[in-house]
């Protein structure tokens, strides 16, 4: 996996443009700050997931394989809906958004 230069983010971090990566157990995922807010905000997240998905400001490190072995360990999609690589990327985006708003100490700031 290819892995950018990173920093710790700072938890009360607000500026919009930053550019963050959460690692996981399988890949890792890029994403800009305002993404992690809008996806990880209380009610559905369905528009912003399907907008965030088609954003080129959002990167995965990561195979489908390895992004559906990801979604397997949480247990909340079976085998069938996990064959739908495109729904996984909206998936994976969710989980990871919420996982970056609960452990701010794992958020780093990709260096630019």
């Amino acid at each position: 996996m290819k892995r950018r230069k990173t920093r710790r983010v700072r938890r009360n971090a607000e500026d919009g443009r930053k550019q963050l990566i959460y690692t996981m157990n399988y890949v890792e995922v890029e994403m800009p700050y305002r993404a992690m807010m809008d996806l990880s905000s209380g009610g559905s997240v369905d528009d912003s997931a399907d907008y965030w998905a088609r954003n080129h400001n959002v990167k995965i490190y990561g195979t489908p394989e390895k992004v559906r072995k990801e979604l397997k360990g949480y247990g909340a999609w079976s085998s069938e809906e996990l064959m739908d690589d495109e729904a996984n990327i909206r998936r994976l985006l969710w989980v990871t958004a919420g996982n970056m708003r609960e452990n701010p100490e794992l958020v780093e700031e990709v260096k630019k």
